[in-house]
């Protein structure tokens, strides 16, 4: 029975990239990748991506809407940063 447990939190872990992080954190989608691309936690302790390019990203002319996703363009800091939070917070698999 133990180890059924230890086998699904591992399981869990492993296909939920925020189960660890702490609000405010972040880290690296995957260490091979070139571009800065990061899950993260927000203030809210809402789970998001953020990713960051050599240019800064521009507003879009009209609103793009995705569903059970917000879309944020964080300005404060050169380059910014494209951040897609996500609106409810399911643990399970992400593929």
């Amino acid at each position: 029975m133990k180890l059924v447990k230890t086998v699904k939190t591992v399981s869990t872990k492993m296909n939920n990239p925020w189960i660890q992080l702490d609000r405010l954190n972040r880290i690296r989608v995957k260490e091979s990748i070139e571009y800065n691309a990061f899950w993260i936690v927000d203030a809210l302790n809402q789970y998001g991506l953020m990713i960051q390019c050599d240019e800064d990203f521009k507003q879009p002319i009209r609103e793009i809407k995705l569903n059970g996703i917000q879309i944020q363009l964080d300005q404060s800091s050169t380059p910014n940063k494209l951040i897609l939070l996500l609106k409810k917070q399911k643990i399970g698999r992400f593929s």
